[in-house]
């Protein structure tokens, strides 16, 4: 994930008042709600979103499907973005 595109999702978080605990909590109802069940459990998902927010590793398509999902977005503008 860019730089660019984890302080979006940093913003996003934060104007939606979610703690990152709050928002891998979505993440992981998300990923359940479309039948995933490999989601990692809430420490693996808090630490791939502090990752992710600092333009760590790039996220993989079906995170990004799950973070369109728990911000109530279409997965379209995500899916555009930058993953490197």
């Amino acid at each position: 994930m860019s730089t660019e595109l984890g302080a979006w999702l940093r913003h996003e978080c934060e104007a939606c008042g979610w703690t990152r605990p709050e928002m891998a909590g979505r993440l992981i109802r998300a990923g359940e709600a479309r039948g995933d069940r490999s989601v990692p459990g809430l420490d693996s998902m808090c630490h791939n979103l502090y990752r992710w927010e600092r333009g760590g590793d790039g996220v993989s398509e079906r995170h990004k499907l799950m973070i369109c999902q728990a911000l109530g977005i279409p997965p379209c503008p995500l899916r555009h973005r930058s993953a490197g």
